[in-house]
């Protein structure tokens, strides 16, 4: 249960820090660091996503797979006839309706942060990457992720063959 709180416990760490800052330095721009943690403890916490809370959820009940269970079931509704529990149709639905609001959330927000990048750097295309650099650097590394997948299976394909 350690290591699942861990990340958890320094995200708050770094949270709880960053608060004291803009208190002792009366610095609101402390917040822009602080905030983000807080929303990381409370999205690691989380039992409805496969992270940190999840994992803690499954270990103090003792049964993995939960996230995995619910969803097959949910894939399996009325295909066959299973005993069907309303604890895990709860989680499904928890689960499909926590995802739906956090994928609106941060599109929406990466929206709003692409129209404020825009408008503060819209005479320069050069300052305008800069404030985007967040999801330049982001839409980057997932380029070069699916580059080396392509690239692996190519060769995967390759070997096979010979």
């Amino acid at each position: 249960m350690q290591i699942f709180s861990a990340g958890i416990k320094m995200n708050l760490f770094l949270y709880s820090f960053f608060i004291m800052l803009v208190n002792l330095t009366k610095q609101e721009i402390f917040f822009l660091f602080a905030l983000p943690n807080l929303f990381r403890v409370v999205t690691n916490l989380s039992p409805f996503m496969p992270l940190d809370g999840y994992l803690m959820l499954t270990t103090i009940l003792k049964k993995p797979n939960i996230r995995k269970n619910s969803f097959d079931l949910l894939k399996s509704f009325g295909k066959e006839k299973k005993k069907v529990q309303l604890p895990i149709i709860i989680y499904t639905l928890i689960s499909i309706i926590f995802i739906g609001f956090l994928l609106i959330t941060q599109t929406l927000t990466f929206i709003n942060n692409f129209k404020i990048a825009y408008n503060f750097g819209n005479t320069n295309f050069i300052k305008f990457i800069y404030q985007m650099r967040a999801y330049s650097i982001l839409i980057i590394i997932i380029l070069i992720k699916q580059l080396i997948t392509y690239v692996n299976k190519k060769r995967g394909h390759r070997n096979e063959s010979h």
